[in-house]
């Protein structure tokens, strides 16, 4: 028979059926003289015809979608889309005629000290593939008992191969090898090295079983893994591609030698990667796609770090910390179009994000919970959530600095701060705008800040439409709602594009600074000097929080007026941007009345406070 393969990256036939995505089910049916079979086509590995594959099957980790039949044309199906008649060319070679070869070892040397030598009547000399020489520490896994042809077992070998590798590596060949129960490491210092590739080409370790394919446990600091495929090839309900256990910990105190996993690839699993203990574990260059839960989880272990994942389509979070998680360093990378949340953090301890994208995912592109954490995040992307670009619920502690990036075109607010955490600022720089776009009211604000919710600054960010783009769908720039927020900072934004205001404060604190806010009181066109040359009071109002008064003249606790308001002040005027030329008795305390009138406090001994100023000076 003559074997044929279709192979096309990212395959859009036609119109009916959707962009391919990492880990779609694809099934292959025969075709009957044009018409789709009931009968489903048989597939194979390669174009030998010898060992057949998968059918349905699920497409790669690059995106591809690759098969060898015995046939010229067959119907493909995508998911639940109707299935449509493709053509595949042919190889150009078959089973009959594929190339055999006799596999001998090296004859021996004729001189000390030589690996081998070659007569000159032996005419050719074939290296088996996987070899790797890179000298005595490499340990070749095909001659230690591993078969690497996708269908036997693997798990007993590499397990009775692990303990002889310490300070060793192990060099995979690019073949598919199945493990069909955990394999726990171990050992200290081992290297499980494979050949980069797709899952077609590379070294892929793949399982149907619900399990952790590797688990590091206690005794194996200092060991890494790089250049594997991780892949489930049925339906994940449980485990993961690598697992750092919890009981790992119990090598805190023997050094911080790292766990490190690089350049590895994880393909339909339950979980990528999971950290639930341990200290130091490295992950760089993860690619992950059709992941069932969470792409990277740490539910325990510090100082876990993170550098450029791209995690596409999980069933739950990209990135999720755990309550008992801490000490996160993240640098750079992508979550795309996660189910839930594309970074969930409710752990503990600090964690530190740098120039992380998360977008078009349905819950929120940023989600912070839990209690006791501070966050800090720099130049990061929040983008075409269905939810919130930051939302915001901490309890009891935890807070959050926000610094540059973009917070942009999600689904409701851009942030909304909740819970009772301790302090969180936004600044820098940051753009925030075309927020709402789910909605056509409510919730359509760049921040929205829940009712009683105080401690925080947003201050000298573009809020409104983001540069070069069209009008954003925010009504207000920051929409604090009716309650008791207080100790808060809104100064130095520019608004460029809400369709309402930049400023909503419903805040009835007043320990707060709002700067631009209007009201209703005369304003001063410029500063200004107003004279008192009668006692009592002297009505004024004032342009801006923000500017200063200061109060030139004496303090007289008698006269006439004594006990009189000395100025009516708007709600929400700050004792604290008063400043007195003349240093005040320490016994005068200022305080706002319910009023919104601006009183001395009683000084002991005094049945009343007289205040009569030569002038009030309003400066900028």
């Amino acid at each position: 028979m003559t074997i044929a393969q279709f192979n096309q990256p990212w395959w859009t036939p036609s119109g009916s059926t959707p962009r391919l995505l990492i880990g779609q089910t694809v099934t292959v049916y025969q075709d009957d003289a044009g018409v789709q079979s009931a009968t489903k086509q048989t597939l194979f590995t390669d174009e030998t015809g010898s060992t057949t594959s998968p059918n349905p099957f699920v497409v790669d980790a690059a995106g591809n979608v690759k098969f060898y039949a015995d046939a010229s044309r067959v119907w493909v199906k995508v998911g639940a889309y109707a299935a449509e008649r493709v053509q595949i060319p042919s190889s150009g070679k078959s089973s009959a005629t594929a190339p055999s070869y006799t596999q001998a070892g090296l004859p021996s040397a004729a001189n000390p000290g030589d690996l081998a030598w070659v007569s000159d009547d032996i005419k050719g000399l074939r290296v088996a593939s996987g070899v790797e020489w890179v000298g005595q520490e490499s340990v070749d896994p095909i001659t230690n008992g591993l078969r690497g042809d996708g269908s036997a077992d693997d798990s007993a070998a590499l397990i009775a191969l692990l303990p002889k590798c310490a300070g060793k590596r192990i060099a995979f060949p690019p073949r598919p090898f199945r493990f069909a129960s955990k394999v726990p490491v171990g050992t200290r210092s081992v290297i499980l090295r494979g050949t980069p590739g797709d899952l077609g080409l590379g070294t892929v370790f793949r399982t149907a079983a619900n399990i952790d394919i590797l688990e590091f446990a206690a005794g194996s600091p200092g060991s890494r893994v790089e250049d594997i495929g991780f892949w489930h090839t049925g339906t994940a309900t449980a485990g993961s591609g690598v697992k750092i256990a919890a009981s790992i910990a119990s090598m805190n105190g023997t050094g911080t030698t790292p766990i490190e996993v690089a350049g590895c690839s994880f393909l339909g699993l339950y979980d990528g990667i999971v950290m639930e203990g341990g200290n130091v574990v490295r992950v760089m260059r993860p690619l992950m796609g059709g992941i069932k839960r969470d792409g990277i989880r740490q539910s325990g272990g510090i100082e876990l770090y993170v550098l450029m994942p791209s995690i596409k389509g999980p069933g739950r979070h990209g990135i999720n910390l755990e309550a008992d998680a801490a000490a996160t360093h993240i640098l750079g990378g992508d979550i795309w179009g996660a189910v839930g949340d594309g970074f969930r953090g409710a752990g503990l301890g600090q964690v530190f994000v740098k120039q992380l994208v998360s977008d078009m995912c349905q819950g929120s592109a940023f989600s912070i919970g839990g209690s006791g954490a501070i966050y800090d995040f720099e130049g990061c992307w929040a983008a075409g959530a269905g939810l919130y670009g930051m939302d915001i619920n901490q309890f009891g502690g935890g807070g959050l600095s926000w610094r540059g990036g973009q917070i942009r075109y999600n689904g409701r607010s851009g942030v909304r701060l909740g819970g009772s955490g301790v302090k969180y600022s936004f600044d820098a720089g940051a753009q925030v705008g075309g927020n709402g776009v789910a909605l056509v009211v409510g919730d359509r604000y760049g921040f929205k800040v829940l009712a009683g919710r105080s401690h925080f600054a947003i201050r000298d960010l573009d809020i409104g439409a983001i540069p070069g783009d069209a009008t954003g769908q925010q009504t207000h720039g920051i929409f604090i709602e009716p309650g008791a927020s207080d100790h808060y900072d809104l100064r130095g934004n520019r608004d460029t594009g809400n369709t309402v205001a930049l400023v909503s404060d419903g805040g009835t604190g007043n320990n707060k600074w709002v700067e631009g806010t209007a009201w209703v009181y005369p304003a001063f066109a410029t500063p200004a000097k107003y004279a008192n040359t009668g006692g009592g009071y002297v009505p004024f109002s004032y342009r801006r929080l923000g500017h200063k008064l200061q109060f030139r003249g004496t303090i007289n606790a008698t006269g006439a007026n004594a006990g009189d308001p000395i100025f009516v002040f708007p709600p929400g005027f700050r004792p604290a941007n008063i400043e007195t030329v003349i240093p005040w008795p320490t016994n005068y305390v200022f305080t706002i009345t319910p009023a919104g009138v601006f009183a001395p406090a009683v000084a002991p001994g005094t049945t009343g406070l007289n205040f009569p100023f030569t002038e009030v000076d309003l400066r900028a």
